[in-house]
């Protein structure tokens, strides 16, 4: 069996950027056709630990953002509902 020759170059460039996405090493082999290994051998030596834990707070960071826009929805829902009772009412 002929084996496979891969443009590491240009892999490297588009698997870099599946997962700056968010996508998964199975996910990111998915949609390349290469093996999951393959893609763990392509982005493993961009991904130091420190860049995780820069990833990790900057997810923190996001979650934060995201719970203070649901207590403000939230909040506009339950004014929204006081209106449409008193709408309803009158």
């Amino acid at each position: 069996m002929p084996k496979k020759k891969y443009n590491d170059k240009v892999l490297r460039v588009r698997a870099l950027e599946l997962r700056s996405r968010g996508l998964s090493y199975r996910e990111i082999a998915r949609k390349l056709g290469y093996s999951i290994f393959k893609v763990y051998q392509l982005i493993s030596p961009y991904e130091s630990p420190r860049s995780r834990v820069r990833q990790v707070h900057e997810l923190a960071g996001r979650v934060e953002e995201l719970s203070r826009e649901l207590r403000d929805l939230e909040g506009l829902a339950s004014r929204l509902r006081l209106l449409l009772n008193l709408q309803l009412s009158a």
